[in-house]
This record gives structure tokens, sequence and C-alpha cells, in this order.
């Protein structure tokens, strides 16, 4: 349990503090917008370093995986049992809301995953982008790892 409430918390604070840069530096979608460079590597930075503020509090507890797309690729990786992985998710996503519901409260403005539940709206349209992306990309990494690295065969 204590493993699944630091991946909660760890993705609390990402959510928290990436998607919250990106709301208060008011970060459109429009990425190749040269005007809009500043606030895109903004939210960047603050998402990264909000991943490294993690992995030293939490990554001796859990390794700090804080987004499932992660921890389905070391699940797929043979790195970790089906229940662990089920609960990290679920933990995962528990802590995403209360990120997202903390942001909502303080920007009523909240985007991505956590956040598109309490805005709505073509949020929630777009959201499976957030949840089969990841997953993909995770699963794609998982096999890339698995035909490079001879000891996970």
């Amino acid at each position: 349990m204590k493993k699944c409430l630091a991946e909660m918390i760890g993705t609390m604070v990402l959510i928290l503090m990436g998607c919250g840069v990106a709301v208060s530096l008011n970060c459109s979608s429009n990425c190749a917008d040269v005007a809009n460079a500043g606030t895109v590597i903004g939210t960047a930075m603050a998402s990264g370093l909000s991943v490294v503020a993690m992995a030293y509090t939490i990554g001796g507890i859990s390794s700090c995986h804080i987004n499932p797309a992660i921890t389905l690729g070391v699940y797929l990786c043979g790195r970790m049992n089906a229940k662990d992985c089920g609960m990290y998710m679920l933990f995962q996503v528990i802590g995403a809301i209360i990120g997202s519901a903390i942001l909502y409260v303080l920007t009523m403005n909240a985007r991505s995953i956590g956040p598109a539940l309490f805005q709505g709206g073509t949020a929630l349209v777009n959201l499976w982008i957030f949840i089969v992306g990841p997953f993909v990309g995770a699963a794609c990494a998982a096999g890339i790892w698995k035909m490079i690295d001879p000891a996970t065969k």
C-alpha cells in the first residue's frame, strides 16, 4: 500500500505542477507557433523538474513510475506482476484526479487527462488520445527494450 500511495502522491504532484504551469503560462495546443515556444518550454521544464523531484522523493519507495504508461511498460518487460501493475495504475489515476481537482479549484480552467473530468466539453471528447497514446508508446518501448536487452527475453 505504501508504494501505491507514493505513486498517487507523485502523480498528483506531476499533474499539479506540469498542468499548473501550462495553465498559468496560458500554454495553448499550438506548439508550431513560435510565439508559444516559451510557454511550451516552461511547461516541459516544470513537468521534467516535477518528475526529478518525485524520483528523489518516492523513487526509493515505488520506483517513481507516476504514469500508467510507464507502469505498463515495466509490467510488459516482466519487472512487476499484474496485481501491482493494476494497483499502481489505479492509484496513479486517483492521484491525477486529486491533482486535477486541486488545480481546478485554483484555476477553474485545467487541461489533460485528469482535468478533463472536471472541465468537460471538448476536453472529454479528446480524452481518448491521452489514454491510448501513452499506452501504445509504452507497449512499443517495452517491445523495443525486449529486442535490445538480451537479459529480458
